[in-house]
């Protein structure tokens, strides 16, 4: 199954269930656009999503394809880059109709489209069926820390990944702890919902659980 990405900073957003919009510009793949490869060499951690660069088929609005091309998402500058050789430039993905990616075995598209704004850089489709759809949000944050090292004072920084989950139901949005009892609260059909968990024995700890309950509902 393609999962689907949203750029919420790039206009790239869902259709449908998983409707997301921005309120940013983007970049185009161009020499001009060529990023400082060691710009966070003094920091730790990684900015990006992927640990692999993803492989990723690009088509343009005149219909021209650009495959192969190595793509990453970095959550701390909310922008979509893609590496050729050494060089790291930016993605303006205005300029694509459509762009799927492969990475350490999954698949994922971006569509455009949207209504419902959101301040997360990337937003995954996990489940969009019916009523329900199911995102995991994603970005990366910079924490310092100052100490003293022998009279000098020093500053570590490192990159702190963030994640979160969001219901839409409805299209009405609510954040989603991995809690059975709260998540069942959002849903239309409670008590089949229940009877689902209990027979399958789930322990609703994975977010894989919370997948197959709303596919069990979407297909009653």
């Amino acid at each position: 199954m393609t999962r689907h990405v949203s750029f919420i900073v790039l206009l790239i957003v869902f259709n449908g269930a998983c409707s997301f919009v921005s309120s940013q510009g983007a970049f185009f793949i161009d020499e001009k656009s060529v990023i400082n490869a060691n710009r966070y060499s003094e920091i730790k951690g990684s900015p990006y999503y992927l640990e692999n660069w993803a492989k990723c088929d690009f088509t343009d609005v005149d219909g021209n394809q650009i495959k192969g091309v190595d793509v990453n998402l970095n959550g701390y500058s909310g922008g979509v880059e893609a590496r050729k050789s050494e060089r790291i430039m930016e993605v303006d993905m205005s300029y694509l109709t459509k762009t799927v990616c492969t990475a350490d075995g999954k698949t994922f598209e971006i569509v455009n489209g949207g209504d419902v704004e959101s301040k997360i850089p990337y937003v995954f489709t996990l489940y969009e069926g019916g009523e329900y759809c199911l995102v995991e949000e994603f970005w990366v944050a910079l924490s310092e820390k100052t100490f003293n090292n022998y009279g000098e004072t020093r500053v570590m920084k490192r990159f702190s990944p963030k994640q979160q989950y969001s219901l839409l139901v409805g299209g009405k949005r609510y954040d989603l702890k991995l809690r059975k009892k709260e998540f069942v609260k959002l849903l239309t059909d409670q008590e089949k919902a229940e009877d689902f968990i209990k027979t399958k024995n789930l322990k609703m700890r994975e977010i894989d659980d919370y997948i197959a309950v709303l596919q069990y509902l979407q297909n009653l």
